[in-house]
């Protein structure tokens, strides 16, 4: 998706777009490896989210991923 959003290509919505994602910045994501990293236990597993569940559809994930960034979003159908 990412890299069709920097290559102005359509962004595909799969079904109905109804899968659930949690967006997360790479900032935080990296702070959130680093701190499993130095403070975690080895063997064990750890989960990184937002906290913000967002549906798959354009309406969101691809409305919001072209509100914060530089891109546009073209249209696109949803893919089978």
């Amino acid at each position: 998706m990412i890299s069709n959003a920097v290559e102005g290509k359509p962004l595909p919505v799969y079904g109905e777009g109804k899968q659930v994602r949690e967006w997360l910045h790479v900032d935080d994501h990296c702070a959130a490896l680093w701190a499993a990293m130095t403070l975690g236990t080895p063997g064990e597993s750890y989960n990184f989210g937002s906290g913000e569940e967002t549906a798959n559809s354009r309406s969101s994930s691809c409305s919001r991923m072209s509100s914060t960034t530089s891109f546009s979003v073209p249209a696109a159908p949803r893919a089978p």
